[in-house]
């Protein structure tokens, strides 16, 4: 992320941003981000190479992208800085700049091999120590991005000296950084207890008298025994609160419950006023919530939006369109006939679509990353006032040429840009042009690794899918119905059908946890797994989690009955994805676990058929499998029928 990069929109943001965030001086930001970063410049002096690092590199790449990306916090451009010269365990800084101390590496290594001397245990696996210790201190300073409070702090202390010592934090603060720690160490997968065990420690005098700074640091934190007792009487409501954030995600994710959703999140924002990451998810909801409300055949192109999805309703509706012949009249005038003169309406719910704007404008008043402004620039170019749709292309146009600077797997700011430059009759043959050079690149970066050295991995937003989705409507309103089938006849082949080799993986086996299917019953779950130890509900659907085996499961009653519809594996689960021809079969099917490396996963499922909100995709039996990759070693999987 970096914040203002859009200036010339910053006017237009900052009117809105009383709907969720109190009225400040527009031009503070700026001075406080200016700070930021010429403090963050004299970290890089005593910063330490990736080479130095070993593998700790990748251990803290890993904590911050489950911490950022997968609670969908942040997918702006983050700079990873580990310095010896930083007078904190970690800091977020508002220039984009997540900064580690060395200290504290050494701190958490310290500990690991103190424990593990001290007690005559073996270290089991230094990696996942090492998340462990290392995860609390990540989550609070990632909470204090949601929460905004490095701004509060830095008004409350406003004075010309440098940045840090401008945000000393007061205690309501601290704790509301506390709070939203335990929401984003469940919502990433963490245990949320860490916060309790780390708040304990910061309240031992002993726990950093080996380290100077960080005991500088702890003796100048608001009380810890006062913190300790406000997280432990919340911690219910937390995980409440932490209950309501993930299934925002889970709509977002799939496309479903979102009135209700925008409905939970509504009553959020007024609890938390000032929560980023409360009003960036409602913002999310309520421009996807208005697609929703949208006709296929008036949109004419599927948008990307910035977050990470399982599996999308609306691109069937989107590829229905294709089935629409093409008038007489629009083969003689071209793609013009779709859009004569641009809407005099705006399609679908109008206040829906006005919701969702000022919700988007809120946000980046705040901060402006390549990912929202690219949504945003999505949503003008529906508004009937054409200076707003000329708006809409030069912000897209902005966010495109920064996505491509880094060099990112994501690319959903750069097919945005296409879609706006074909609707609007920009430049028709440059849209389809860069839309297939998208389709071109898109597998040629890693997910989830670093595309620029310094920096963290976006992961990837978007399906590869809606590429070929979106090449084949352009072809369709382009009048080449030949070229628009044969894309859709691709898009709807990318999940072979089951191959006749022998060989395969895939010959005609299905795909079970420990005897779980995908479309069984929830008796036959509980005769296979047990009783789950709690139910999260949401209007469609009702989440089983089972911590014991690092898993979970969504029930879903579109058949009629209550029946699996997915099956999440996190890391450490014990369960492995097996193929088999039946339940009797003696299979000697290689058990991959989480922590595995892709190509051992590779060797027993065959390379991936397309890619999906930061994972790859691969068949299995009448299924798929979803894989997240951290540091090429499986963090989680999640298993959903094909169709």
């Amino acid at each position: 992320m970096k914040a203002f990069r859009y200036l010339g929109a910053a006017a237009v943001f900052c009117a809105a941003a009383a709907v969720l965030f109190a009225a400040e001086d527009p031009l503070s930001r700026q001075r406080m981000v200016d700070s930021a970063r010429n403090e963050t410049a004299l970290l890089s002096y005593a910063a330490s190479s990736a080479d130095s690092l070993g593998d700790w590199k990748e251990t803290i790449d890993a904590v911050l992208f489950l911490l950022l990306r997968k609670t969908e916090l942040d997918r702006g451009s983050i700079r990873v800085l580990v310095s010896d010269a930083l007078e904190y365990p970690a800091r977020w800084y508002p220039d984009g700049t997540f900064a580690v101390s060395t200290e504290l590496l050494d701190y958490i290594d310290y500990t690991i091999f103190d424990r593990a001397s001290s007690s005559g245990r073996r270290i089991r696996n230094i990696d996942d120590e090492r998340e462990t210790l290392l995860a609390p201190f990540l989550a609070y300073e990632a909470a204090r991005l949601a929460c905004d409070t490095c701004y509060a702090s830095w008004q409350r202390n406003a004075s010309d000296e440098s940045f840090n010592s401008r945000t000393s934090e007061d205690f309501d603060e601290t704790s509301a950084a506390d709070r939203y720690s335990y929401v984003l160490l469940s919502l990433a997968g963490f245990d949320p207890a860490l916060l309790t065990r780390w708040i304990e420690a910061l309240a031992d005098p002993e726990s950093f008298s080996q380290f100077d700074r960080l005991e500088s640091w702890r003796a100048e934190l608001p009380d810890a025994t006062t913190r300790l007792l406000y997280a432990s009487r919340e911690a219910s409501s937390l995980a409440a609160l932490a209950d309501e954030i993930s299934g925002a995600l889970q709509a977002l994710a799939s496309g479903t419950g979102l009135s209700e959703t925008l409905s939970n999140l509504a009553e959020l924002v007024p609890v938390y006023p000032g929560n980023l990451h409360i009003a960036e998810l409602s913002a999310f909801v309520a421009y996807r919530n208005w697609l929703s409300t949208a006709p296929a055949d008036e949109l004419k192109l599927l948008p990307f939006l910035p977050w990470a999805k399982e599996t999308d309703p609306l691109a069937e509706r989107f590829a229905s369109v294709l089935d629409i012949p093409v008038s007489q009249h629009q083969a003689s005038q071209g793609v013009a006939a779709l859009l004569p003169g641009m809407p005099v309406s705006v399609p679908g719910n109008n206040a829906g679509y006005i919701r969702a704007v000022k919700l988007f404008e809120a946000c980046l008043a705040v901060r402006a990353s390549d990912a929202l402004v690219s949504a945003y620039a999505t949503l003008l170019v529906w508004s009937a006032d054409p200076a707003l749709r000329r708006q809409a292309l030069e912000l897209s146009r902005t966010a495109a040429i920064r996505e491509s600077e880094e060099g990112s797997a994501d690319y959903t700011a750069r097919a945005n840009h296409a879609q706006i430059l074909f609707l609007t009759g920009t430049d028709y043959p440059e849209a389809h042009t860069m839309m297939a050079n998208i389709r071109t690149n898109a597998d040629s970066v890693p997910l989830t690794g670093r595309a620029l050295p310094g920096f963290l991995s976006r992961g990837m937003t978007g399906d590869t899918r809606d590429i070929v989705l979106s090449l084949a409507l352009m072809s369709h309103a382009l009048n080449s119905p030949e070229q628009a089938r044969k894309l859709a006849e691709e898009r709807m082949n990318f999940l072979p059908a089951v191959p006749d080799s022998p060989d395969s993986p895939n010959d005609g086996r299905t795909l079970s946890f420990r005897g779980l299917q995908l479309g069984d019953t929830t008796d036959v779950l509980t005769a296979l797994w047990g009783k789950p130890a709690f139910i999260n509900y949401t209007w469609y659907t009702e989440n089983w989690q089972y911590p014991g085996l690092g898993a979970s499961v969504l029930i879903g009653s579109a058949s009629g009955e209550q029946t699996v519809d997915l099956i999440r594996v996190f890391g450490n689960s014990v369960l492995s994805p097996i193929l088999q021809a039946s339940e009797s079969e003696e299979t000697d099917f290689p058990h991959i676990r989480t922590g595995d490396s892709q190509s051992d996963f590779e060797k027993a499922f065959g390379k991936s058929v397309w890619r999906s909100g930061d994972c790859e995709v691969y068949a299995a039996g009448k299924g798929t499998i979803a894989v997240l990759y951290l540091d090429g070693k499986i963090r989680r999987m999640s298993a959903r029928s094909a169709h």
